[in-house]
């Protein structure tokens, strides 16, 4: 989930209907901070099911 969540950061590809609405510039923010989401996820999924 990590590795999805860094790749989503690197390469935030969005939806015409995204970047229609909402302009480039913003569709792209909003990628990459999701992408920053599903990384923060991916690790604190990963340390949890350790113990």
């Amino acid at each position: 989930m990590a590795a999805m969540g860094c790749a989503i950061l690197f390469l935030p590809f969005c939806t015409p209907q995204t970047v229609q609405a909402l302009g480039l510039k913003k569709s792209i923010l909003i990628g990459r901070i999701m992408g920053i989401i599903v990384m923060v996820l991916g690790f604190l999924f990963y340390f949890l099911m350790q113990k």
